[in-house]
């Protein structure tokens, strides 16, 4: 007989952080090291002030057209707003008082993509309860097509239609969210697999698995994020905030957080991936609305939605680990979970 040995392999492993590297404060450059990252990337995080072309726009000045976003007609009455933001936003956006639509459409990051799989987080403050007075009313509209015959998903205030343009299916379902603070919106589709989730806080809204793309459908983008209500007449003193708009085509992304356990519920914030590999990641370190660097947390979520362990960063005044050429780095202990 021929005995025959087999290695063990790891199917569907979770993401799993070795190591952190880098400059410990805010817009720095950290490189994370593991196993199990998958692939991901960022196409979008616009926080507003990270925008060139909005530099020279001062408070209460609209948007420029044509710039972050594609459609004037999608950003006539948004605004830039300097002050009330989240917690860590030096600029947001906000419509004036009596533009009861407040919301941009068609990014430029996504026009050379392909993607067939979409996500989508952002930060939303209403002034009222975006379906007191009844309506249809979107928070954020997902097509292919720009002419609307193709793949159209519309995730509203009241409910959430998904499908091809002709043949769309219902999913009920409210806002769930905090009238006049900030909440965290997200926002999940893959074509491939038919399915769909959207969140607000961490809580799901919404949940299908029975979503059947347009016959061609490629290029998924945002048509509209925001508040787009049915009837305008029906919110006239509607105020809509926006803010860290964060498009990916994977839910694989990297985010930072106060809570030594991955919790959709916590305080997260998203960074803007440039470079990710299987067991690599590098990242431009964004704290947000994370009160401290000292007591943070980094996590990597692979595509299937699977955190890593908690990655501590040990940002202490003096800590420095790193080799006297190095600058001002820190050092980073890993969570154990259930901490």
């Amino acid at each position: 007989a021929i005995a025959i040995a087999f290695a063990p392999v790891a199917i569907n492993a979770s993401p799993a952080i070795n190591a952190v590297n880098g400059e410990c404060s805010n817009g720095s450059s950290l490189t994370l090291s593991g196993s199990d990252f998958g692939v991901g990337r960022t196409l979008l995080l616009d926080t507003v002030e990270n925008q060139p072309s909005y530099s020279g726009v001062v408070d209460g000045n609209e948007i420029p057209y044509d710039t972050v976003w594609r459609d004037g007609t999608y950003n006539n009455g948004v605004f830039i707003e300097t002050s009330g933001g989240p917690q860590g936003s030096s600029k947001h956006y906000r419509t004036g008082t009596g533009n009861v639509s407040g919301f941009v459409g068609y990014p430029y990051a996504l026009d050379a993509a392909t993607n067939r799989e979409i996500y989508v987080a952002w930060r939303y403050k209403p002034s009222e309860h975006p379906y007191g007075n009844g309506g249809s009313n979107k928070h954020i509209r997902i097509w292919d097509l720009s002419n609307g015959t193709g793949t159209r998903i519309s995730w509203t205030s009241m409910h959430m239609t998904y499908g091809p343009n002709g043949s769309l299916k219902v999913d009920w379902g409210g806002f769930n969210g905090n009238v006049g603070q900030w909440n965290l919106m997200e926002a999940w589709v893959d074509t491939v697999s038919g399915r769909i989730t959207t969140s607000i806080n961490g809580v799901i809204t919404h949940e299908v698995s029975d979503f059947v793309p347009y016959t061609t459908s490629q290029n998924l983008t945002v048509k509209m994020i925001g508040f787009g209500p049915s009837t305008s007449s029906y919110y006239p003193d509607m105020i809509t905030e926006l803010d860290n708009i964060y498009i990916s085509p994977t839910r694989a992304r990297v985010e930072l957080s106060d809570s030594a356990v991955w919790d959709p519920s916590s305080n997260r914030e998203m960074q803007a991936v440039y470079s990710w590999s299987q067991s690599q990641v590098k990242v431009d370190l964004r704290q947000g609305g994370i009160a401290s660097l000292s007591n943070a947390y980094l996590y990597v979520i692979n595509s299937n939605n699977e955190p890593s362990a908690a990655y501590r960063l040990n940002c202490e005044s003096g800590a420095d680990t790193s080799p006297p050429v190095a600058p001002a780095a820190f050092t980073a202990t890993k969570a154990l979970s259930g901490s």
